[in-house]
């Protein structure tokens, strides 16, 4: 007959009581999560997912799960257009239809910009 060796087993701490940790992707990652990108870009969730499933924000599926290459995120954000303010403000009047013919032509003038400067380039 062999004797076998008991090993107690700490009880795990209960969620209420367990320490607030960060979910940061872990030094030398090579990907972030959709909800890492969601949250550096101060974007909803869902919102992050319909960029991510478009091709707007560079990803790649792997399984059943969406992750973003630091590389091609960091590369893709700095090629990003700067919009002005005013800009900003005429897109915004822009999906409720209050728009003046001024700000008609600055949201023209960068979907030219943007035609002419091809898919992906963002103006760079």
């Amino acid at each position: 007959m062999s004797t076998a060796t008991i090993h107690t087993l700490t009880p795990r701490t209960p969620a209420a009581e367990a320490p607030d940790r960060d979910r940061a992707a872990p030094l030398g990652s090579l990907t972030y999560t959709v909800a890492e990108v969601a949250q550096m870009l101060s974007l909803n969730l869902g919102g992050t997912y319909r960029m991510v499933r478009s091709g707007d924000i560079p990803s790649r599926k792997l399984g059943g799960r969406w992750v973003i290459p630091r590389r091609a995120f960091h590369d893709w954000l700095n090629s990003c257009t700067e919009v002005t303010p005013e800009e900003a403000a005429a897109n915004r009047r822009a999906s409720i239809g209050e728009l003046t013919d001024e700000e008609k032509d600055l949201i023209w003038a960068h979907r030219v910009r943007k035609e002419r400067d091809g898919p992906g380039n963002h103006g760079a």
